[in-house]
């Protein structure tokens, strides 16, 4: 009897343990696909705003999955960069406490504040130190027209000749001369009543 209920027990601990490690992988999984839809908002929608919601979200909801914090406090990072807002240097920095064992991204997370540092001592060329400004919100202008006199995509250039409205054009060719006159453009006119200046 004790026998079979140490077999029991060790297929029991067993099975506990195989559902816990696909638990973590199936985390893992999960925080690398909101990390992904995160990075995808940020730089191919440009909305920094939810991209930086969605990366904290990573930082709240999978603490255990070192990795991809790491990676989600980076670009954290790199979203206040971009806004111009100073707290860039508080996330690179706690990439830096809080995920010593991801080489990687410590690395750059160490080169991003090496490289703000620089930026920010004043210099002789920038006695100021650094100036952070937003150029652009993200927002398109979509009501821009194509001027209505400027050429169709796609439309054929004149020929050299003219057109057969043009002197000089092929509706218009001479019959007496040669060749050569008759590829001489014509001569100016005035602007309105046709007159030569």
């Amino acid at each position: 009897m004790k026998k079979i209920n140490k077999i029991i027990f060790v297929i029991a601990a067993i099975c506990l343990g195989m559902i816990l490690l696909r638990g973590a992988s199936f985390s893992q999984q999960a925080a690398g696909e909101l990390f992904e839809k995160a990075l995808y908002v940020e730089e191919g929608q440009g909305d920094l705003q939810k991209a930086l919601g969605l990366y904290q979200d990573i930082l709240k909801r999978f603490p255990e999955s070192r990795e991809v914090a790491a990676k989600a406090q980076l670009r954290i990072g790199f979203c206040y960069e971009k806004l111009g807002i100073k707290e860039a240097e508080k996330a690179f920095q706690q990439v830096i406490d809080n995920y010593p064992e991801q080489s990687g991204t410590v690395r750059e997370a160490q080169e991003k504040l090496k490289t703000l540092a620089r930026a920010q001592t004043p210099s002789e060329k920038n006695p100021v130190g650094l100036t952070l400004r937003k150029i652009w919100s993200g927002e398109l202008d979509i009501t821009a027209r194509i001027s209505p006199d400027a050429p169709r995509p796609g439309a054929r250039r004149e020929r050299r000749r003219g057109s057969p409205t043009r002197p000089g054009g092929r509706g218009t060719r001479r019959t007496t001369g040669s060749r050569a006159a008759a590829r001489r453009p014509a001569p100016a006119r005035g602007p309105l009543d046709g007159s030569r200046p």
